[in-house]
Formats: C-alpha cells, sequence, structure tokens
C-alpha cells in the first residue's frame, strides 16, 4: 500500500495506489503515517504534515491500518501525548479491538515487527510543541 500525493484545484489530497504498482523497477514513495490518541492524532498529524488513517481507512479498518504499519514504505510517526503505560499492560491483542483500545492494538502491532519498530519515530506533545523522544519500549 501506497500513498500518493495528488494536487487538485490547488490543494493537496492523498489517494492509496491499490493493486498499481507502476512501471517495473519504479522507485516506491516514502509516506509519513501518524499514529497516536484520537484526543491528538489529528492535530498531531495536521501540525507535522503526516497521514492519518483517514487517508486510506473509511473509519477503523483494522486490516487497512495494519497494512499502512507492516508496508516497508511507510515511516511511522507515534505520538505517546496521553499515552498510560499502565492501561497498555492491561491491552489483551486476542481480545478485540474496540475504540477503548484502537491505539493499544496499534502499538503492539509495531512493537510485534521488527521492521515497523525500526521505522518507528516516538514524539510527546510539551507545551503544545510534538517533540521526538527516544523509544520508551526498550
Amino acid at each position: 500500500m501506497v500513498l500518493e500525493d495528488k494536487f487538485i484545484n490547488g490543494g493537496l489530497t492523498t489517494s492509496m495506489g491499490i493493486g498499481s504498482h507502476g512501471p517495473p523497477n519504479a522507485s516506491k514513495k516514502i509516506s509519513n503515517i501518524a499514529l497516536g490518541l484520537s484526543d491528538n492524532l489529528f492535530n498531531f498529524a495536521e501540525t507535522k504534515g503526516f497521514f492519518t488513517y483517514r487517508n486510506f481507512s473509511n473509519g477503523f479498518q483494522q486490516d487497512k491500518i495494519l497494512s499502512a504499519i507492516n508496508d516497508v514504505n511507510n515511516n511511522l510517526h507515534i505520538n505517546l501525548t496521553g499515552f498510560s503505560r499502565y492501561r497498555y499492560s492491561k491491552f489483551n491483542s486476542n481480545n478485540p479491538v474496540t475504540y477503548n483500545n484502537i491505539f493499544n492494538w496499534e502499538i503492539r502491532s509495531v512493537l510485534d515487527n521488527p521492521n515497523a519498530l525500526q521505522r518507528a519515530t516516538f514524539y510527546r506533545s510539551v507545551n503544545g510543541i510534538y517533540n521526538i523522544i527516544p523509544n520508551p519500549f526498550r
């Protein structure tokens, strides 16, 4: 799954090229995907110029979000503002994913994939500024 930028009527929109891989040996476009708690996700993504699940999914579509996490052409930008280690410690990946544990599922999906973790950058907001922080899961 590769997200493509398109300029339409002077504005930037995003579309996903599903099944169209371009000519052989074409270089893949790198996309920047924001992950985070819904309270802060869209401000984070807009401030930093990142895509969110809304650019390639209609609501929460677990398969599409997992595909974006696993896609080696996507850099992952994870906003940990408001993240609770306690709630995360209670997350059971065998239970269904619900609105209350989507971000925990996303974090687990990144941590379970060494390649995704390597492409992940972690952030936390301090006084409204999103700062890069060291990986807190090492």
